[in-house]
């Protein structure tokens, strides 16, 4: 149900950008020079829920996080009114919080997201850095395990928080990234009570190699020069809410990867290609 309701919205905003302007007029998405000039470095702080999801739950010194969104219906605030969308929001919180409740025996909850960043990219951060750069960019690394529908089962995002400072009107505002990769293979809901060994190996590996291809794109971010020329679409995802417009491309592994100025800088590796679509595009950005 939910992923109808998602694919519907995705529609109606990507027909609402197609009544209101094409999708030439969505900016190229990018990182301000000024930020990419300074390099990178992980936090000595780990992201705080307010600034991931105030609505999903935390595992304590762990980075990582749980949110679902199948207990609950966008349509029923159309059908029932701001009631009724208060009623499905609490109850989206309710069942979050039972199943975050529920993973506390679960092998998945001894995965720590900074000790695997770490592990996977904390040695190749320097092909980033600027020799004479001082206030590095921030990287906070973080997990989310997202069910959207009990069947699908648990998807896993790997996220790199990226956090620094630009220069606006003579005045230094905050500048927020958010990073991620969607993992190929979602997870069944049993192993939020599962111990399996095995399983948990088989994912560290899945995650150390996803922040890697993640580093990757980064890299790719902060390198000097003029932006590539990439297509542009209106991509539609659970993960992503009512979907967002921005460049796409298919990086050197065939994952393809959304970079996006909805809200902030987004960039968003999807390794599988049935966990995402599109609503208007790609087309070709043209030239400027």
């Amino acid at each position: 149900m939910m992923k109808q309701v998602y694919c519907a919205l995705g529609i109606a905003m990507a027909a609402l950008l197609s009544a209101c302007g094409s999708l030439q007029s969505i900016p190229a998405a990018k990182v301000p020079a000024a930020v990419a000039a300074n390099g990178v470095a992980l936090s000595q702080t780990r992201p705080t829920k307010d600034e991931v999801n105030s609505r999903a739950y935390e595992i304590p010194e762990h980075s990582a996080f749980v949110q679902q969104t199948s207990g609950g219906s966008a349509a029923v605030g159309v059908l029932l009114g701001p009631l009724g969308v208060l009623a499905n929001s609490m109850n989206i919180d309710r069942l979050t919080q039972n199943m975050g409740e529920s993973g506390k025996s679960s092998a998945l909850y001894q995965l720590d997201a900074r000790q695997e960043a770490m592990a996977a990219i904390g040695d190749e951060l320097g092909r980033l850095n600027a020799d004479s750069a001082k206030d590095k960019v921030t990287l906070k690394p973080y997990l989310m395990y997202f069910v959207a529908d009990e069947k699908v089962g648990i998807q896993v995002q790997l996220h790199l928080r990226a956090e620094s400072f630009v220069s606006e009107e003579g005045q230094s505002k905050p500048w927020v990234g958010e990073y991620v990769v969607l993992l190929r293979d979602a997870l069944p809901v049993s192993t939020l009570t599962s111990q399996d060994p095995a399983s948990l190996h088989t994912l560290r590996g899945d995650i150390k190699a996803g922040y890697r291809e993640l580093l990757d794109e980064m890299a790719k971010d902060f390198s000097v020069g003029a932006l590539p020329r990439r297509d542009i679409a209106w991509v539609i995802s659970p993960v992503l809410g009512i979907g967002m417009p921005g460049d796409i491309e298919y990086n050197a592994l065939g994952h393809m990867v959304l970079r996006s100025q909805w809200g902030r800088y987004n960039l968003v590796i999807f390794q599988n290609k049935s966990s995402y679509n599109f609503t208007n595009g790609p087309v070709p950005r043209e030239q400027g």
